[in-house]
């Protein structure tokens, strides 16, 4: 396990404060939104003589996974997705994110999206040299086969997308009817989203795929004629509205909810003593299985944090524990990676 560093305050002189937590959600054509971004990428050259091209694709809904355009030959197909344009505070604090996508079909029970995070920026606004549509928000990059994607400034998918960070949609356990819907709200990275908002330039979005072989399925993307069935995202943010004074010595022992909650992976804890004592702070995995003690030994009176750095610990419910000779509290706390 590497070595963490763990920023401990023994007296909170001062405390930021934030405003109420307020959430925006971004959705094609929604509230005037128009900054959301697709291209479908393929590792097949489907039109001879324009390998390596994009052209605009007219479809509602996007196929994911492996197609079978020529006997004995496949290709696959993977959306990307992107979200510009948030225009949120880059001071804000993001608490929550979430990825809404309607689910039209699959071939098989429990076949379901992975979602990569790109690293490597990629135009949506392209033109169709053969049908002349220009500004498409989705398109095609073709590949001849065996050849991997490799946005501009990547270098295939060792620098196209981040390393370690996915999501996925949940499994299903039966197979979809061809008109059948489900909707999925997915819990995306708050570190990777963190990101856009305090550097823009930073989101470059999603790559879609199917966590199944030789398969498809097909999702409502963003050119869909009924609006409320296009790819969403919500974001949960807080901003900073000031600072507190406080050196006052509470008159009682407290232990207050970690924030932000979830969180990826830096979390804040809070207590209070109203007279110096002996402190244990203990983090506890789901089982009740010790993991990490973030304090033990003598505090003096008065308000106290620890930052907690969760990055070596998988996603998952948490509890951490203060006591001390005369108090004891335990409260919960959820990692999202």
């Amino acid at each position: 396990m590497k070595t963490k560093i763990l920023i401990i305050l023994l007296v909170s002189i001062f405390k930021i404060i934030y405003a109420q937590p307020v959430t925006v959600t971004f959705q094609q054509g929604v509230n005037g939104y128009t900054g959301c971004k697709s291209v479908d990428i393929s590792d097949l050259n489907l039109v001879p003589g324009n390998n390596g091209t994009t052209f605009g694709d007219g479809n509602n809904d996007w196929c994911i996974g492996k197609l079978h355009g020529r006997p004995g030959f496949g290709y696959d197909i993977s959306p990307l997705l992107r979200f510009e344009n948030l225009n949120i505070p880059t001071n804000a604090l993001v608490t929550g994110a979430t990825l809404t996508l309607t689910h039209v079909m699959w071939e098989i029970p429990s076949s379901r999206v992975k979602g990569r995070y790109l690293n490597a920026g990629w135009t949506g606004d392209i033109t169709d040299p053969n049908g002349g549509i220009t500004n498409a928000p989705v398109g095609w990059e073709r590949r001849m086969p065996n050849t991997p994607w490799s946005a501009p400034g990547g270098n295939g998918e060792g620098t196209d997308l981040i390393a370690g960070k996915y999501f996925w949609s949940p499994p299903d356990s039966s197979i979809m009817p061809s008109n059948g819907e489900v909707t999925y709200n997915i819990p995306l990275d708050l570190s990777v989203v963190q990101n856009w908002v305090t550097n823009p330039a930073s989101n470059h979005g999603f790559k879609l795929q199917v966590d199944a072989i030789n398969v498809h399925i097909y999702y409502r993307q963003p050119q869909r004629p009924d609006v409320l069935k296009r790819p969403k995202l919500a974001i949960t943010y807080t901003i900073p509205t000031g600072i507190n004074n406080n050196t006052e010595i509470p008159t009682e022992y407290y232990l207050e909810q970690n924030y932000p909650n979830p969180f990826n992976p830096v979390t804040k804890i809070n207590y209070g003593m109203p007279s110096a004592d002996n402190v244990k702070l203990t983090v506890y995995n789901s089982i009740g299985m010790e993991i990490e003690i973030l304090q033990n030994g003598f505090k003096p009176s008065g308000n106290h944090s620890i930052t907690f750095n969760a990055d070596d610990y998988p996603s998952g419910i948490y509890f951490y524990r203060l006591e001390t000779r005369d108090f004891s509290e335990t409260k919960k706390m959820t990692i999202i990676k």
